[in-house]
């Protein structure tokens, strides 16, 4: 999601090193990490619920972090000065939108996106409107990538177990064939998923999601100033669209979703 600013104020570090901060918001993150998985392995009827949050939280972060590293490539340092082109996911949480959000849509079994805390971008030192379009895609890009990786790691590391799993359990007959793998296996499948469901929504032609890009890119510049007018209230129609078209986005989603299971090996 591109929410760009043009004015960030700068971190705070007298309080604490930049280091030492680094390292604690890393740790606090592995530790929520693994604490989801021990949960999840423990309680199998919300194993699902609790890996697809797993995987959705490093998705939202990483989808906004590289919205700044190649904005720093094209000369705006801006992300940079501001503190955010870190692997420490804290400057990237937005408690609404990486927390609290999934975690009830995640809950309620409605199926969850969010979003990280944008990553400041100023567009006025990035002159081409083709470079802007690229720091736009770049986000849903870096998360098709991600649900690649996670499709050829499962391809190749855990397809060619399924049966033997499905052989060798001791789950009753008609426990899903998902369930009867290893939790490993489970989480790539779903960090697949979480990816896929990040990207599409995302590219949605619709500000100020990230494929409205496309849009700007295609508009002549007589009507760029009325568009950039709408784009500050634009939110309001992607949640109207979140609201009335939850099944047609959730219908989306697993159509991609059971085409990406194909490919890589869990469905025949």
């Amino acid at each position: 999601m591109s929410f760009f600013h043009t004015n960030q104020s700068q971190p705070n570090s007298s309080a604490m090193p930049k280091w030492l901060f680094n390292l604690l918001g890393a740790v606090l993150f592995i530790v929520v990490e693994a604490g989801l998985l021990i949960v999840a392995f423990k309680r199998q009827s919300i194993a699902v619920q609790l890996l697809y949050f797993a995987a959705l939280l490093p998705s939202l972060i990483l989808h906004e972090l590289s919205h700044g590293l190649i904005a720093y490539w094209f000369g705006d340092d801006t992300a940079k000065n501001a503190g955010r082109l870190t692997l420490n996911p804290i400057p990237s949480i937005d408690p609404v939108g990486t927390i609290l959000l999934p975690a009830i849509m995640t809950v309620s079994g409605v199926g969850a996106f969010g979003w990280a805390r944008p990553v400041p971008v100023n567009l006025a030192e990035i002159k081409s409107r083709d470079k802007r379009a690229m720091v736009s895609l770049v986000g849903p890009t870096t998360n098709i990538a991600i649900a690649l990786i996670c499709g050829l790691t499962y391809k190749f590391l855990a397809a060619p177990h399924l049966a033997a799993w499905e052989t060798n359990s001791l789950a009753p007959i008609s426990t899903p064939l998902f369930f009867v793998q290893p939790l490993w296996a489970q989480l790539i499948l779903i960090a697949g998923f979480a990816n896929i469901v990040v990207a599409t929504f995302n590219l949605l032609p619709i500000p100020p999601l990230d494929g409205s890009a496309l849009i700007e890119r295609a508009l002549g510049e007589k009507h760029l100033e009325a568009y950039y007018r709408f784009r500050s209230y634009s939110m309001i129609v992607v949640i109207v669209i979140v609201l009335l078209g939850r099944n047609l986005l959730s219908g989306l989603f697993n159509f991609e979703f059971n085409h990406w299971l194909s490919l890589v090996g869990f469905l025949g």
